[in-house]
């Protein structure tokens, strides 16, 4: 009681049907604060900075006076992260449409070849041409040597990427055959320092067949390269190949 009238509470008087009763409210928030701040003003913390007056506050490190201010401004940080958010992901949205109408395929699938393809490095542009020769886009695409799914990966190879990857239901799972087949196409890219020509090829034929034409003398093309990237057509591709993680 004491604390609270020399804060500069006053008494309040309340008068009910038969009874009188003397209580003391706390008017508004900015008592309560100004005894927080009176009892903090009390202590020193090298390890805090200081802070401007013009930004000194109680309570909260921003809002000093009234915690509707505070919570109207933690609302709209949060709504801004939210709108940021969505922001970054309306261009993939974008992307995967147009690649899905390009490609006369699910949007689904368009969005999911575009987030793996840059989780593993890969130009998605890259990514839906390789797809596009090695499957036409059938997720359970069986080939006539062993190949399977979406980028027709060899089990062989898919177990050598992943040792976890054991069935041919585990090969031919989109997300996981994504992934294997563009981690392969990434590692024979950078096999050949960025040479993305040979790296396709060396995603086709293997990397032991174009060393050996390379060794020889020889163009280790086998026109898959001209598949991929289209070079006798009206888009020729003209990437990089690669994308960053």
């Amino acid at each position: 009681m004491r604390e609270l009238l020399r804060s500069g509470c006053r008494p309040v008087l309340f008068v009910h049907p038969g009874r009188r009763t003397l209580g003391v409210v706390l008017l508004t928030l900015f008592v309560a604060t100004n005894l927080a701040e009176a009892q903090t003003q009390t202590r020193s913390d090298s390890s805090l900075r200081p802070i401007p007056d013009s930004a000194r506050t109680s309570g909260s490190l921003y809002f000093k006076r009234t915690l509707p201010f505070e919570t109207e401004f933690l609302t709209r940080v949060a709504e801004m992260a939210l709108e940021r958010a969505r922001s970054a992901a309306r261009p993939e949205n974008a992307a995967a449409q147009t690649y899905a109408q390009r490609y006369g395929i699910s949007r689904d699938l368009a969005h999911r070849i575009i987030s793996v393809a840059r989780a593993e490095g890969i130009d998605p542009e890259l990514a839906f041409r390789l797809v596009r020769v090695e499957s036409r886009f059938v997720t359970r695409a069986h080939g006539p040597s062993g190949s399977l799914g979406l980028t027709q990966l060899m089990p062989s190879t898919a177990r050598s990427i992943d040792r976890t990857v054991n069935t041919e239901a585990e090969i031919l799972d989109p997300q996981t055959n994504l992934r294997l087949g563009f981690r392969y196409l990434r590692s024979m890219i950078d096999k050949y320092k960025g040479d993305v020509r040979l790296g396709i090829l060396a995603y086709n034929r293997g990397p032991v067949a174009v060393d050996r034409a390379i060794r020889s003398g020889r163009d280790p093309e086998n026109g898959y390269s001209h598949l991929v990237f289209g070079t006798k057509s009206q888009n020729p591709y003209r990437g990089r190949g690669v994308a960053q993680k």
